[in-house]
């Protein structure tokens, strides 16, 4: 037990130290970079590098943006890496011009600002040296789009540890943590074996927790964003944006009944919408969620998830109605200690005014009738 102490200890001591936090936080941006790069949408478009790299906090803004560029390098289905490099190039450009400007660098909309402005100017000189069709056009701007709406989520991220950590999430800090989760599977997608794609299996087990302990709300949350990002990995209609989104509503509707409960009612929901897409895709997705369902039963409960998608809305106003109750019954305690008081002086009157018993009334009628009289 001592040996275990002093491990721990350690390991406190190594996690307190400045130089391990910076190193940590530097290793983690790059990676983060590098994952979000190599997450494709529409099978060759992948923007959340750019948004990523303009979405780091300024300290660790260039490990972002080598890690995004490192992941354009390698090899993948992307039209014109060379496009990605220089819109992450850009990206960090603007933030950094613009940081010794604190009314303008604080403001939430500068990151995605700075994601979306490189990836339309690149698209929009695309369209018109290529001649594109319209619909290219529109994918060039839905990606844009995406740059944007993903570095509005994944700031939060890096801002977490400023905001005091997972363990004060407020609503639009949930928000991010899902989607960038949702993305980081979206990176892995591609990852099978025997049709069984990793990320996929990442997104329902998150979908699952979700659903557990955050319950019918951050279920169908879950479930709405990792469908509609892993949806966005082939093009046309896909079937898991409605899948997902019905199983995580499905499993935060049984969720008071136990894991296993809920992690059926994922599996047979998202079966019964995957039958439109044909048998083969329903029983590749059908292997996925269960094996998701089989991790997501074995893996212990711990405290520090549950905590995670417990929704802090929900725990303030459970605290406020607890502090209007608690200040309710100090009134309702003073109230009752002025009546006891007010009972006590009328008691006090009235022993002075009255006798117990008759001798008693006896004594005091003579008292008060032959107290002036001459004769006693």
């Amino acid at each position: 037990m001592s040996t275990l102490a002093a491990v721990r200890k350690k390991v406190y001591r190594w996690k307190e130290s400045p130089v391990i936090t910076e190193l940590a936080g530097v290793l983690g941006s790059f990676v983060a970079g590098l994952l979000f790069s190599r997450a494709m949408a529409f099978g060759k478009y992948a923007p959340f590098g750019v948004a990523a790299a303009a979405a780091a906090t300024y300290h660790y803004m260039w490990a972002a943006a080598g890690g995004a560029m490192m992941g354009y390098l390698l090899p993948s289905p992307i039209l014109i890496p060379v496009r990605y490099l220089t819109c992450v190039l850009a990206a960090a450009a603007i933030r950094w011009t613009l940081h010794d400007l604190h009314r303008i660098s604080r403001n939430q909309f500068t990151g995605p600002l700075a994601a979306m402005g490189p990836m339309l100017a690149t698209g929009g000189a695309m369209v018109m040296i290529n001649g594109s069709m319209t619909s290219t056009a529109a994918f060039y701007l839905a990606e844009g789009l995406l740059a944007g709406g993903g570095c509005w989520f994944f700031q939060r991220i890096w801002n977490l540890p400023q905001n005091g950590g997972l363990r004060s999430l407020t609503q639009p800090d949930l928000a991010g943590v899902t989607v960038s989760v949702c993305v980081l599977a979206l990176s892995v997608a591609d990852v099978t074996f025997f049709g069984v794609s990793l990320g996929r299996i990442a997104a329902v087990l998150f979908t699952l927790y979700a659903g557990r302990y955050g319950g019918i709300s951050a279920g169908a949350v879950a479930g709405i964003a990792s469908g509609a990002v892993m949806g966005l990995s082939t093009v046309g209609l896909s079937p898991l944006s409605g899948a997902y989104a019905l199983g995580g509503l499905m499993a935060g509707v049984f969720s008071p009944l136990g894991k296993a409960a809920s992690a059926a009612a994922f599996v047979i929901a998202n079966a019964a919408a995957s039958l439109q897409a044909g048998i083969e895709q329903t029983m590749s997705g059908f292997y996925e969620t269960a094996a998701a369902s089989i991790i997501f039963v074995i893996l212990p409960a711990g405290g520090r998830i549950a905590a995670l998608f417990s929704s802090p809305g929900e725990t303030l106003k459970s605290s406020g109605l607890r502090k209007t109750v608690v200040m309710k019954l100090e009134n309702a305690s003073r109230a009752l200690s002025e009546v006891s008081q007010s009972v006590d002086k009328i008691s006090q009157k009235l022993s002075q005014m009255c006798a117990p018993d008759m001798e008693g009334v006896y004594v005091r009628a003579v008292s008060k009738t032959c107290r002036r009289c001459g004769l006693t």
